[in-house]
Protein backbone atom coordinates (compact mmCIF):
# COMPACT_ATOMS: atom_id res chain seq x y z
CA UNK A 1 0.00 0.00 0.00
CA UNK A 2 2.77 2.28 0.65
CA UNK A 3 4.69 1.92 -2.79
CA UNK A 4 1.27 2.47 -4.09
CA UNK A 5 1.01 5.82 -2.33
CA UNK A 6 4.53 6.40 -2.97
CA UNK A 7 4.12 6.49 -6.60
CA UNK A 8 0.58 8.55 -6.48
CA UNK A 9 3.07 11.20 -4.78
CA UNK A 10 5.37 11.23 -7.73
CA UNK A 11 3.93 12.99 -10.78
CA UNK A 12 5.79 12.44 -14.64
CA UNK A 13 6.29 15.42 -16.54
CA UNK A 14 8.11 15.09 -19.69
CA UNK A 15 9.19 12.29 -18.81
CA UNK A 16 10.88 13.69 -15.40
CA UNK A 17 10.11 12.25 -11.75
CA UNK A 18 9.27 15.50 -10.55
CA UNK A 19 8.92 14.50 -6.25
CA UNK A 20 6.78 16.00 -3.90
CA UNK A 21 9.21 18.37 -1.38
CA UNK A 22 7.88 15.77 1.58
CA UNK A 23 10.29 12.87 0.58
CA UNK A 24 12.92 15.33 -1.49
CA UNK A 25 15.79 18.17 -0.70
CA UNK A 26 16.97 20.40 -2.71
CA UNK A 27 21.06 20.80 -1.09
CA UNK A 28 22.66 24.31 -1.35
CA UNK A 29 25.49 24.02 -4.12
CA UNK A 30 27.86 26.48 -2.46
CA UNK A 31 27.71 24.92 0.63
CA UNK A 32 28.62 21.59 -0.94
CA UNK A 33 31.59 22.82 -2.78
CA UNK A 34 32.09 25.32 0.14
CA UNK A 35 32.69 21.18 2.05
CA UNK A 36 35.35 20.15 0.05
CA UNK A 37 33.45 16.91 -0.48
CA UNK A 38 33.81 17.03 -4.18
CA UNK A 39 37.74 17.77 -3.96
CA UNK A 40 40.33 15.45 -5.58
CA UNK A 41 37.63 12.30 -6.45
CA UNK A 42 40.58 10.52 -8.10
CA UNK A 43 40.30 7.54 -6.14
CA UNK A 44 38.72 4.29 -8.18
CA UNK A 45 35.35 2.55 -6.60
CA UNK A 46 36.57 -0.03 -9.25
CA UNK A 47 40.03 -0.34 -7.68
CA UNK A 48 39.52 -0.39 -4.10
CA UNK A 49 35.81 -0.23 -3.05
CA UNK A 50 36.08 -0.44 0.64
CA UNK A 51 38.61 2.47 0.29
CA UNK A 52 36.43 4.73 -1.59
CA UNK A 53 33.20 3.73 1.27
CA UNK A 54 35.36 4.73 3.56
CA UNK A 55 36.73 8.06 2.30
CA UNK A 56 33.34 8.57 0.79
CA UNK A 57 31.37 8.36 4.35
CA UNK A 58 34.19 10.60 6.17
CA UNK A 59 33.88 13.26 3.63
CA UNK A 60 29.73 12.96 4.02
CA UNK A 61 30.87 14.27 7.45
CA UNK A 62 31.97 17.66 5.92
CA UNK A 63 28.09 18.28 3.91
CA UNK A 64 25.61 20.60 4.96
CA UNK A 65 23.64 19.47 8.06
CA UNK A 66 20.72 19.19 5.50
CA UNK A 67 22.16 15.93 4.09
CA UNK A 68 22.15 14.59 7.72
CA UNK A 69 18.87 15.40 8.64
CA UNK A 70 17.51 14.19 5.39
CA UNK A 71 19.60 11.10 6.02
CA UNK A 72 18.55 10.81 9.84
CA UNK A 73 14.69 11.26 8.43
CA UNK A 74 14.85 8.80 6.36
CA UNK A 75 16.79 6.32 8.08
CA UNK A 76 14.37 6.50 11.42
CA UNK A 77 10.90 6.25 9.52
CA UNK A 78 9.84 9.91 9.94
CA UNK A 79 10.01 10.02 5.61
CA UNK A 80 6.83 7.21 5.03
CA UNK A 81 6.66 7.38 1.41
CA UNK A 82 9.97 5.43 1.79
CA UNK A 83 11.71 7.34 -1.04
CA UNK A 84 14.15 10.52 -0.50
CA UNK A 85 15.76 12.29 -3.51
CA UNK A 86 18.65 14.55 -3.08
CA UNK A 87 18.14 17.10 -5.91
CA UNK A 88 20.64 20.15 -6.81
CA UNK A 89 24.13 17.50 -6.35
CA UNK A 90 27.20 18.39 -8.55
CA UNK A 91 28.13 15.26 -11.10
CA UNK A 92 30.86 14.12 -12.80
CA UNK A 93 31.40 16.66 -15.56
CA UNK A 94 31.52 13.93 -17.93
CA UNK A 95 29.43 10.86 -17.92
CA UNK A 96 30.47 7.72 -20.36
CA UNK A 97 27.97 6.08 -22.73
CA UNK A 98 26.57 2.70 -21.59
CA UNK A 99 29.29 0.18 -22.02
CA UNK A 100 28.64 -2.64 -24.94
CA UNK A 101 29.42 -5.03 -22.68
CA UNK A 102 27.92 -5.14 -19.68
CA UNK A 103 30.92 -6.14 -17.06
CA UNK A 104 33.04 -3.58 -18.77
CA UNK A 105 33.69 -0.84 -16.46
CA UNK A 106 34.79 2.69 -18.96
CA UNK A 107 37.59 5.27 -18.16
CA UNK A 108 36.28 7.93 -16.36
CA UNK A 109 38.76 11.02 -14.54
CA UNK A 110 36.32 11.51 -11.25
CA UNK A 111 33.85 9.60 -9.58
CA UNK A 112 31.50 12.20 -7.87
CA UNK A 113 28.35 10.34 -8.92
CA UNK A 114 30.01 6.73 -7.29
CA UNK A 115 31.18 9.11 -4.46
CA UNK A 116 27.35 10.46 -4.01
CA UNK A 117 25.91 7.21 -4.32
CA UNK A 118 28.39 5.41 -1.42
CA UNK A 119 28.12 8.22 0.90
CA UNK A 120 24.31 8.27 1.07
CA UNK A 121 24.62 4.09 1.34
CA UNK A 122 27.23 4.63 4.17
CA UNK A 123 25.04 7.55 6.15
CA UNK A 124 22.50 4.39 5.83
CA UNK A 125 24.21 1.66 6.76
CA UNK A 126 26.20 -0.30 4.50
CA UNK A 127 26.57 -0.58 0.71
CA UNK A 128 25.62 -3.35 -1.03
CA UNK A 129 25.49 -5.50 -3.98
CA UNK A 130 24.78 -9.01 -5.43
CA UNK A 131 26.78 -11.42 -6.81
CA UNK A 132 24.48 -12.49 -9.75
CA UNK A 133 23.97 -8.93 -10.62
CA UNK A 134 27.40 -7.88 -12.66
CA UNK A 135 28.88 -9.70 -10.66
CA UNK A 136 28.27 -7.44 -7.33
CA UNK A 137 29.62 -4.48 -9.31
CA UNK A 138 28.51 -2.04 -6.77
CA UNK A 139 28.35 1.17 -9.33
CA UNK A 140 26.11 0.00 -11.79
CA UNK A 141 24.33 1.75 -13.93
CA UNK A 142 26.18 5.38 -13.89
CA UNK A 143 26.22 5.92 -17.66
CA UNK A 144 24.00 7.95 -19.96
Amino acid sequence: MEAMEAMEAIKIKENTLIPESEFSISLDRKKIIESEFIDKIILSPHKNLQLFLKKSYIDSKKLPQEFHEAIYKFKNNENRKGILLFKNLPLDSYIPFTPKAPLNIPEKSSFLSEKWIAAVAENLGHAISYKQEKMANLFKTLFR
